[in-house]
């Protein structure tokens, strides 16, 4: 294919990324916001843990990827020369 048709290819991917993480936060936002307000806990007796934590996690992960995506897909379409690098993987291996 050509490289402006690869370019637009690969944008359209990068936003269908970021929509997928988009709808991550978006669906868990909610349970997360109450989880820390309520002080939910998980397990029982002496194994008893607070599970904001590990919702809070997944919505900054997501936010963050959705961020990635965001800068990838922008880059891809209208500075595809801010990718093209002189970086050679190579050259420490003299």
């Amino acid at each position: 294919l050509p490289k402006g048709v690869q370019r637009v290819l690969l944008g359209i991917g990068y936003l269908l990324g970021a929509a997928f993480f988009l709808m991550i936060i978006t669906g868990g936002w909610e349970e997360s916001v109450l989880s820390y307000v309520e002080g939910e806990y998980e397990g029982e007796g002496a194994l008893r843990v607070p599970s904001w934590p590990a919702r809070w996690t997944v919505l900054i992960g997501s936010a963050l990827a959705l961020i990635n995506y965001c800068v990838m897909a922008y880059l891809d379409v209208f500075k595809p020369e801010m990718l093209d690098s002189e970086f050679d993987p190579d050259a420490h291996l003299l």
